[in-house]
């Protein structure tokens, strides 16, 4: 018994030992382990900052690329001092900013809109007009007080600088706002937000994607987490820009971060690891230890309860469990080198782990909208085959040699020595369609052994279609916006070009008639003769200027359709009048008929009639002495129902057109090199003008001709049928007044412009009119206010007036409570000629509208209209 409680106690006494020895080595083993997650999360922090620099730096690049190229392309196009705000406009619409200034040698920023702020005070305009490009952080915008990060350009015109030493005529700056800024510092981990700033120099804060939304400026407040032992190298690694490690803790737990330069700026990158996952980390870890050490205890115990004879099961068992705890130590460091990569790798939609001696090849992750099989990768197997497979069957040919020189695994380790990451864009059908998509693949170093050589790689591959076809959309609007501008600076060109000539033309005439006239004033005839032929070369001077004004508004969009109702009979007899003078002259045999069973139609007589007066002035002006001219308008069935087609056919004898101009006849200033050469006057806008009121109508133009036969211009129009009413408002109408009188009426004029009142002054009163003025709409409201109701008959108004505009003029004569003075007939008489122009009259409450230069004939006829009416 003794002997067996001997046992017993020896056996006791042992198990304790063992237990307690046992426990005490775990304790260690837990310590261990504690050490080497914060050693791995360390690591694992400095790999992130490093990898998120790189791309911050990346990301920059591609920014002062984009802005080089912008300015570039803006440089090029200039062809003044002035800036040019429609093309900036167009540059930045595609610019991959969030806005884009050009700022000119005064230091003045403009935007598409105009000029914005002086700007000559910043750097980085100092900088930029002394033929610097770079990146600047502006901590307050002068418009917004915005945060801003902005990368500026150098701008250049004609020649390279460093080739002809030019000096910069402005400078181009793209600026990104603070979103931006934080969607490119973007970085997570496990789900949750790491802490990502980047500070300047001096600390402050340029841009920060943070686990918190309270606002941060300067890096003092994170300074304040810092423990005090790391300060002093955190802030000199930020003012200098320099790298370094630090341990911070606060209310969320401690946890540790990086300060790293960003490549390409003069710039720091600080991150954080977040400290829900290193506690989470630490939490395993002291689990696993808290489950051995009751293992073991549990384990002493038994053998505290077995005694000494079991002693030799427990060495035997404790060897076991060494073995099995060493196993799951290597699995658990395998894991978390795993997760290391796996977090490292997020960008890429798949990522394989590489052993370059082993030539093995393992997939480690793919993202849910990836697979192995979408990207022609397999599981794994070796790497050499692997990828030769991926390159001979997938990758497009023309990138297939490059991409295996890429994927060499014997020199990977020399090609990634001092590097991040090596990368490179493919094309490979992945899906096997024949549709073609863009890859980004890149080797990333993962692992070295003990002499520093690299033994594991990551190879990354990422789907990148989205963002290569918008890049490659950008470079072409960037091309097409290029193009619309050279374009538009020679169109610019070559219509100054021929303005200068074809307004210099009249107004010499104009000149030199008025300065013939004033040397032979004692004779009559030679005194008409000038006039008349002054009269004349005003007449084209105004032609010219209503064919440009109208071809600026027609290609603006501000010319629309001011349809009434009018009798297209009363439109093509009138057009027929004016040019009997012009046809007697040229002897012409000139036939006309207008066979309309309904002439009385709804439609924009105004742009019938220059459409059919330019194509029949063109006739009789290409047709020469005893021609032929003919003008036909035919009415047949229309296929809408309440219209009619209108038929309209000038057909001459002219020189005709040639078969290589006719494809240009309805160019803008174009005009066949013959008619020139023979000395017939024209702007080369007449026909362009009828085919674009034509399709403004919704109507079509068709010209057959023949070089010495002749020209035959044919035009349909279907036009809406006038309704009852409308037919009865035509038919009412007055006719012109030419050669009556009206003694007793009085008529007040509102002209500031003295010369202008002068004149219609003498032509009312050459009608026996009586004629007051009012120098401005102020005054004129007063002298109608002022006035017995009746006193005067009618009021022709100006419109762009000082003081006051003639349509507000108008609007508070139309608010007087007198009715007699109320409703006063009111008429303007504007240079404003334009369709939105007559339509402002009518809303203002005008009665008409007439058009400076006055036409006589619309002059009697109105003043038949309202004053003998």
């Amino acid at each position: 018994m003794k002997q067996r409680n001997k046992y017993i106690i020896y056996g006791a006494a042992w198990a304790l030992i063992l237990a307690i020895g046992t426990a005490s080595i775990f304790g260690f083993s837990h310590f261990r382990n504690q050490n080497r997650v914060l050693t791995q999360i360390d690591e694992y922090i400095h790999e992130l900052s490093v990898r998120t620099s790189s791309h911050v730096s990346d990301v920059f690049s591609d920014k002062e690329s984009a802005i080089a190229s912008i300015s570039y392309l803006y440089g090029k196009g200039l062809d003044s001092d002035d800036p040019d705000l429609e093309m900036l406009g167009r540059l930045e619409e595609n610019s991959g900013f969030d806005w884009i200034r050009f700022i000119d040698p005064e230091g003045t920023d403009y935007t598409s809109e105009g000029p914005l702020a002086d700007v000559s005070d910043r750097d980085y305009f100092i900088s930029g007009i002394a033929g610097n490009a770079g990146v600047a952080f502006v901590p307050a915008s002068r418009v917004n007080g915005q945060k801003l990060v902005g990368f500026y350009a150098p701008v250049y015109t004609d020649a390279v600088p460093l080739e002809q030493n030019l000096e910069p005529v402005g400078v181009m700056i793209g600026f990104i706002q603070q979103s931006t800024v934080a969607s490119i510092l973007e970085t997570n981990l496990y789900d949750n937000p790491v802490e990502t700033v980047v500070f300047d120099h001096s600390g402050a804060v340029i841009g920060r994607y943070a686990s918190q939304d309270d606002p941060v400026e300067s890096v003092d407040y994170f300074a304040s987490y810092v423990f005090e032992s790391d300060q002093e190298a955190f802030f000199s690694a930020v003012k200098n820009g320099t790298s370094t490690r630090f341990d911070c803790g606060g209310d969320l737990g401690r946890t540790s971060g990086y300060v790293i330069p960003v490549d390409g700026t003069p710039w720091t990158l600080m991150q954080i690891y977040p400290p829900s996952v290193a506690q989470a980390s630490l939490a395993k870890s002291d689990k696993d230890g808290v489950l051995y050490i009751t293992l073991f205890a549990v384990l002493a115990g038994a053998l505290a309860a077995v005694g000494f004879i079991l002693i030799n099961r427990m060495k035997r068992m404790e060897i076991e469990v060494q073995s099995h705890q060493e196993k799951e130590r290597q699995e658990a460091a395998r894991r978390k080198d795993l997760d290391i990569i796996q977090s490292l790798s997020t960008i890429y939609s798949a990522v394989f782990y590489v052993e370059l001696k082993g030539d093995r090849f393992e997939t480690i992750r793919f993202d849910t909208n990836a697979s192995a099989g979408d990207l022609g990768i397999g599981q794994g197997g070796k790497s050499a085959v692997t990828l030769e497979y991926f390159a001979n069957e997938f990758v497009m040919p023309a990138f297939a040699n490059d991409f295996l020189a890429f994927a060499d695994a014997s020199t990977l380790p020399e090609r990634l020595k001092g590097k991040h990451s090596l990368s490179m864009e493919i094309q490979a059908d992945i899906k096997k369609d024949g549709h073609p998509t863009w890859l980004e693949c890149a080797f990333i170093p993962a692992k070295k052994d003990e002499a520093g050589n690299l033994t594991y790689v990551l190879f990354g591959v990422s789907i990148i279609e989205e963002r290569k076809t918008k890049d490659l959309e950008q470079k072409e609007s960037l091309q097409k916006a290029l193009g619309q501008a050279q374009e538009a600076s020679k169109a610019k060109t070559t219509f100054l070009s021929n303005m200068s000539h074809d307004i210099r033309t009249p107004m010499n005439a104009v000149l030199g008639y008025a300065n013939l006239a004033l040397e032979h004033i004692d004779e009559k005839e030679k005194v008409v003769d000038c006039l008349e032929k002054l009269r004349q070369a005003g007449d084209n001077l105004l032609d010219l200027l209503n064919n440009v004004l109208q071809i600026s508004r027609i290609e603006s969009g501000r010319s629309v359709v001011n349809a009434r109702p009018c009798n297209l009979r009363d439109v093509n007899d009138s057009i027929v009048v004016t040019f009997e003078s012009s046809i007697q002259s040229k002897n012409l045999h000139f036939s006309y008929r207008s066979d309309l069973e309904h002439p009385n139609v709804h439609a924009d007589a105004t742009k019938i009639r220059q459409i059919i007066t330019n194509i029949l002035s063109n006739a009789i002006k290409y047709t020469p002495q005893n021609g032929a001219v003919g003008f036909s308008c035919e009415e047949s069935p229309s296929k809408r129902k309440g219209f009619i087609h209108e038929k309209i056919v000038i057909v001459d004898t002219g020189v005709g057109i040639s078969e290589e101009f006719l494809p240009h006849v309805f160019d803008q200033f174009e005009r066949e090199k013959s008619t020139t050469e023979i000395g017939i006057e024209g702007t080369g806008l007449g026909m362009a003008i009828v085919k674009k009121l034509t399709t403004l109508l919704g109507g079509e133009v068709r010209i057959d001709s023949e070089r010495g036969r002749g020209t035959t211009v044919t035009l349909d129009l279907d036009l809406r049928l006038a309704t009852p009413d409308e037919v009865k408002a035509i038919s009412q109408r007055l006719p012109a007044s030419k050669g009556r009188k009206f003694a007793g009426k009085r008529v007040l004029v509102v002209e500031d412009n003295d010369l202008n009142a002068e004149i219609i002054k003498q032509i009312l009163e050459a009608r026996d009119i009586e004629v007051v003025r009012a120098e401005n709409g102020e005054k004129a409201v007063a002298m109608v206010g002022e006035s017995a109701p009746g006193y005067y008959d009618l009021v022709f108004m100006d419109i762009m007036m000082p003081v006051m505009n003639g349509y507000e003029a108008t609007r508070k004569i139309r608010g007087m409570l007198d009715v007699g003075k109320k409703h006063i007939p009111i008429i303007a008489m504007t240079a404003n000629a334009f369709d939105e122009d007559v339509k402002k009259s009518f809303e203002a409450g005008m009665n008409e509208h007439m058009a400076k230069p006055l036409d006589l004939a619309t002059l009697d006829e109105i003043l038949a209209k309202y004053l003998l009416g």
